[in-house]
């Protein structure tokens, strides 16, 4: 079964995660967003933690006031889930990703 869908990321200016990194040119951890994204993911599809993050991959900064899209697809094969997701800006990829879910191989 496979399954897809979009969703906006807007990061506020004044988000928690931005405190201390860079204060005088603030930008967003690569862990913090990748966090929201694997949350957004489990409640879409209510998945648990993934068993596996087999590729990630940075690709451009996130600031203050960002706004992004998510676009994820779901592979759902027996016990096990693959989400292939990237992170746009526009159209400019910020962060592409893969995560498998269920029984790790």
């Amino acid at each position: 079964m496979k399954a897809g869908f979009c969703q906006t990321i807007a990061i506020e200016a004044d988000d928690p995660a931005f405190e201390g990194h860079f204060p005088a040119h603030a930008l967003l951890p690569g862990a913090a967003i990748l966090a929201r994204i694997l949350a957004i993911l489990a409640e879409r599809w209510q998945l648990e933690p993934p068993v596996q993050l087999p590729r990630v991959k940075f690709m451009g900064q996130i600031f203050p006031g960002s706004v992004m899209t998510l676009k994820a697809e779901l592979d759902l094969v027996g016990e096990q889930a693959k989400v292939a997701f990237t992170l746009l800006q526009g159209e400019k990829p910020l962060l592409q990703g893969a995560a498998r879910y269920g029984s790790p191989a």
